[in-house]
């Protein structure tokens, strides 16, 4: 009676340990199966991806090859750089990847560490951001901050902004004006570089004032998230 007992307890904290797991993972997973960041580092022959499903894959001649989950994403340096760190069987792989593109200077430092056979490298290298190609959409405003618009505090309508990748040109509605714009990425990063009024062409609104920032963007759930230094924005996609 006593060792069922005990299996039985054992097998409930097993479920409460693999449900916990599940939901840690759940809360890092980016959603995407696209690449998020890639390094072909001819010179070393370095590989490394970064899947949106936070899977890491690193290669260099002649004999490393590592293929882990990421069960740790942070950022840091004001929004200036992604942490991203995983677990293999015998140790770790930390990169630290930059928001900018690769220009005069490298981007990704790599830190690669066999805990059993105590081989450490620090690398250096060039990684490429790939855009996600679900922006391209419309998407409603729901919220600023934690602040949830209310319908009533915009008579003609929520603010809403419609991404054209190929174009690189934004269109929607601030609440007020119809307005048009242009951005770019830098990075991990979107950068909204003008917005200009359509409707009453002077008119510049608190809503534009606020979108003229880089912002980290992540998209999950049909949601788009917005985090800039000093605001963040969520908006929902149009059905």
């Amino acid at each position: 009676m006593m060792v069922k007992k005990c299996f039985y307890t054992i097998f409930l904290l097993f479920i409460l340990i693999s449900n916990s797991l599940s939901k840690v993972n759940q809360d890092i997973l980016l959603t995407h199966k696209e690449i998020l960041i890639n390094v072909n580092d001819d010179n070393q022959g370095i590989q490394l991806t970064i899947s949106r499903d936070s899977i890491l894959q690193f290669r260099m001649p002649p004999y490393l090859s590592v293929e882990a989950q990421i069960y740790e994403i942070s950022i840091e340096d004001s929004l200036q750089k992604t942490v991203y760190f995983s677990k293999f069987d015998d140790g770790y792989i930390q990169a630290e990847v930059g928001h900018y593109e690769c220009t005069t200077t490298n981007n990704l430092e790599l830190h690669y560490h066999n805990l059993k056979t105590n081989d450490y490298r620090y690398l250096q290298s060039c990684a490429q951001w790939t855009p996600d190609e679900r922006l391209h959409d419309i998407w409603i405003m729901e919220k600023i901050d934690d602040k949830k618009l209310r319908k009533d505090d915009y008579p003609n309508g929520l603010p809403r902004l419609e991404f054209l990748l190929n174009k690189q040109k934004l269109y929607g509605f601030d609440g007020i004006n119809e307005i048009e714009g242009t951005f770019e990425f830098q990075g991990s990063q979107l950068i909204i570089l003008s917005i200009d009024s359509l409707t009453f062409k002077k008119t510049t609104t608190a809503t534009q004032n606020m979108l003229h920032t880089p912002f980290n963007y992540e998209i999950k759930n049909n949601h788009l998230y917005l985090q800039g230094n000093y605001k963040s924005f969520t908006f929902r996609k149009v059905d």
